[in-house]
């Protein structure tokens, strides 16, 4: 105890000084993968910056909604609008890749119940992305972002401000965390 206090002491008269820095990429994928673990209120700016860092590097496979192609790419890759290459239509639904057992319904003539919900799905996630074009996507990728959850935070946004202002980029990732922290708190409830 005597050298504790000697160490604060020091601290206070300024012999010792104390340098913080942001968290490490260990603690970031503390942050990630521990449940329960809360992120601090005002989220600092690495670990935002390295939320989207893990949402651009997403793989994901992109369909028309139009003609049914389908193309993998990366987050990071994809134009602010992305549009068909095949056929130009800019009403596109995005999945990660190890989802894609959906993208079938869509040219599927009898469908039942279920598949008719999925499908639906996927239109509402190609409508978000069609108004809010790259930063759709980027909500969608989060994990347990569905096209619901996706439509609040985006709706939160203006896209020409995202654009342009790296503040409204700022809060546009701090709800996205918000939701993938939300996610992870409930995750047992929605797994079940």
């Amino acid at each position: 105890i005597d050298h504790t206090v000697q160490i604060l002491r020091k601290i206070q008269s300024n012999e010792i000084t104390i340098h913080i820095q942001g968290l490490s990429p260990i603690a970031l994928s503390g942050f990630e993968t521990v449940r329960g673990l809360m992120v601090p209120q005002r989220a600092d700016r690495t670990i935002l910056m390295a939320l989207k860092k893990r949402l651009e590097d997403a793989d994901i496979t992109l369909v028309c909604t139009n003609c049914h192609y389908s193309w993998n790419s990366i987050v990071g890759r994809i134009a602010v609008q992305p549009a068909c290459s095949r056929c130009g239509a800019i009403k596109i639904a995005v999945v990660r890749r190890y989802n894609k057992k959906f993208l079938s319904l869509l040219s599927k003539k009898h469908r039942t119940m279920e598949e008719n919900r999925e499908v639906r799905r996927l239109h509402k996630n190609a409508s978000l992305v069609l108004s809010y074009g790259k930063f759709a996507v980027l909500a969608l990728v989060g994990r347990g972002i569905g096209p619901d959850t996706a439509a609040r935070i985006l709706r939160r946004s203006n896209k020409l401000e995202l654009v342009k202002s790296e503040e409204q980029e700022i809060k546009f990732l701090r709800d996205i965390l918000q939701a993938e922290l939300q996610y992870a708190k409930t995750r047992g409830f929605w797994d079940s």
